[in-house]
């Protein structure tokens, strides 16, 4: 009896692990990006939308819907350009576009009206919010987690929160 109620609990803990960590393969370090091409009358359906990762060259392509909206999902983080092209329309261009770890951007595309061999680049923008999330996020470099004190070596005690070193220890 006892024996069939130790089985009874590892299978009990052994359902219990496989159903938390089903969640875990589900996390995801992509990104992005999201919009509506339109110009000064109203949105522009069947816009070609194309995406190129700025590092590797790799792009990637859609067209607007119905509604003049376009969406790139599961993005890799890296910095992109984005091009918009539909006939009698100038071809829009904009690089330095950066999406990071779970990073949802929205970029709206404002096409003008003009001939077929037409670029239009723009620059100097100020940087996109994003505005799907309201987290925080920082990129610490090398240099900076170096400075961080640590519980490591033998001055371990000097690093402690709360303590302060006194005159005689941690020299």
């Amino acid at each position: 009896m006892y024996r069939l109620r130790g089985w009874a609990a590892i299978g009990l803990l052994c359902v219990c692990v496989a159903a938390l960590s089903a969640g875990l393969g589900a996390q995801s370090f992509q990104g992005g990006l999201r919009g509506v091409v339109k110009d000064p009358q109203g949105v522009i359906p069947g816009a070609t939308v194309t995406l190129v990762n700025e590092q590797n060259g790799v792009s990637r392509e859609t067209v607007t819907n119905g509604v003049g909206e376009y969406s790139f999902p599961a993005i890799e983080p890296s910095t992109y350009t984005v091009r918009a092209a539909v006939q009698g329309f100038k071809t829009f261009e904009r690089k330095g576009v950066r999406i990071g770890t779970q990073e949802f951007i929205g970029l709206d595309i404002q096409l003008e009206v003009g001939g077929l061999e037409e670029t239009i680049t723009v620059t100097g923008e100020s940087p996109m919010v994003d505005v799907q999330s309201v987290r925080r996020q920082a990129t610490i470099t090398g240099e900076v987690l170096s400075t961080i004190p640590t519980a490591r070596g033998p001055r371990r005690s000097c690093r402690s929160p709360g303590r302060r070193p006194g005159p005689d220890r941690c020299r």
